[in-house]
């Protein structure tokens, strides 16, 4: 055998990018997604919305708190309807009470609460932290792939009256 198809034969073998190489660590990943959350991501994913409700009940949220309640009570309708559907109204109720946080933003400049929206809004932001507690991050994941599947879809509540962004 020559150096021509030495060197032949040695680029044969040689694992090309994207192919033939398996990950050795692929298994760990599938077990990581189904552990459930450490206190620290518990904590991680919690404490925005808490602050986030606590800032647009005091009056001083901005856009980037009501998103963050948004996606949070979206989150909720999907896991309440694949684990407990008697819960979609609640989730529902809380997602009116963030268009009519929203229309009042629009109307007077800043994002509040009213006493309805407090008591739908709360329970919601506890069933998520629940929701934390008892699912898998591949679960949550997957009920906020659907939320963003939905708005891309065009499936958005909108405000009644017709306004700005808060």
């Amino acid at each position: 055998m020559n150096r021509a198809e030495r060197r032949q034969a040695a680029k044969a073998t040689k694992a090309k990018p994207g192919r033939g190489r398996a990950d050795p660590f692929s298994y760990l990943r599938a077990i990581g997604g189904v552990q459930p959350f450490t206190t620290a991501e518990k904590t991680q994913l919690c404490l925005p919305v808490r602050m986030a409700y606590e800032a647009v009940r005091t009056g001083k949220g901005d856009a980037g708190d009501f998103d963050t309640l948004a996606v949070v009570v979206n989150t909720c309708l999907i896991r309440a309807e694949q684990i407990a559907p008697e819960l979609v109204t609640r989730v529902i109720d809380a997602q009116d009470a963030l268009m009519r946080i929203k229309e009042r933003g629009q109307r007077t400049g800043r994002l509040g609460l009213d006493y309805q929206a407090m008591a739908d809004l709360l329970p919601i932001i506890d069933l998520h932290e629940q929701l934390i507690d008892l699912s898998a991050p591949v679960q949550m994941r997957d009920a906020l792939l659907e939320v963003m599947t939905r708005m891309n879809r065009g499936q958005v509540l909108q405000p009644a009256s017709p306004a700005l962004e808060p």
